[in-house]
């Protein structure tokens, strides 16, 4: 072939080598044209899944525009037009609403939601900014054990185990769920509820539970070993001083006990 037909393919495919260029650069453009708009912010979420838990749709009013996953827990920089927006979490195996919640996107700034674990069926949201009172610390539950009622009344016990039970009739909590928190209980140091002299070392906070739906009948016990426990797991003791900890009530684990988890756990300075 003539060197002119060489030459007129190098140059054709300098052609498109410019052309695939410019294209991708546009694209490019295009993809980062809503972080640069003045009329957008940016989302972030965090979130922890249940192993077994479906993927999560995020969807901003009404339009799906992220899927959370067990591999993929969080969100980082979505853009997001300013003002009031709807955001629905879905769970897309079976389009169950998980979470309907209005927020404000501020122009230019980031929104965080609040860090949840999703469940499979229900966020629980750390969203709280409770203090305890001075020397005490706060307790919300909630139900993560399939077996236990969906709805459950807990009272709480002082007790080493080893036959003293102290009954505390004012820590009581109604309407204990598996889908949201509970309200706040605030306990304060054991030492300051047992008698003087008494070595508060080995007293535990234990929770024994009533289902409403059937006569109050008593579902988590002491005397079964069915109860569950207060437990702050950073530092393996039942009270810590200015703790706010959100605890589950998970299912036994090689014993009768219902055994307990901290699901989100701060420190209030």
């Amino acid at each position: 072939m003539s060197p002119g037909f060489y030459s007129n393919m190098k140059n054709f495919i300098s052609y498109i080598a410019l052309f695939i260029l410019a294209s991708t650069i546009l694209s490019a453009c295009q993809k980062g044209k809503d972080l640069e708009s003045p009329g957008f912010g940016k989302l972030n979420i965090t979130s922890s899944f249940a192993a077994d838990a479906n993927p999560l749709l995020v969807q901003i009013d009404g339009e799906t525009k992220d899927t959370l996953t067990f591999a993929k827990q969080g969100i980082s920089g979505l853009p997001v037009k300013g003002g009031k927006r709807r955001i629905l979490l879905i769970n897309q195996a079976n389009k169950q609403i998980i979470t309907d919640t209005t927020v404000t996107i501020e122009i230019q700034n980031t929104f965080t939601l609040p860090t949840f674990l999703y469940t499979g069926t229900a966020a629980l949201f750390d969203d709280v900014t409770a203090k305890p009172a001075q020397d005490s610390m706060l307790v919300r539950f909630v139900i993560t054990d399939p077996a236990l009622p969906n709805n459950m009344n807990i009272e709480l016990i002082l007790t080493d185990f080893g036959g003293t039970r102290l009954p505390l009739s004012n820590k009581k909590i109604s309407s204990i769920r598996k889908d949201k928190f509970s309200s706040f209980i605030q306990l304060p140091n054991p030492a300051s509820l047992l008698p003087e002299g008494t070595d508060p070392t080995f007293f535990y906070y234990v929770i024994e539970g009533f289902d409403p739906a059937n006569g109050n009948a008593k579902v988590m016990s002491i005397d079964e070993g069915s109860y569950s426990y207060v437990l702050d797991f950073e530092t393996f003791s039942t009270y810590t001083p200015n703790a706010v900890i959100s605890l589950g009530i998970g299912a036994p684990q090689g014993d009768p006990s219902h055994y307990p988890s901290n699901i989100f756990r701060r420190i209030v300075k």
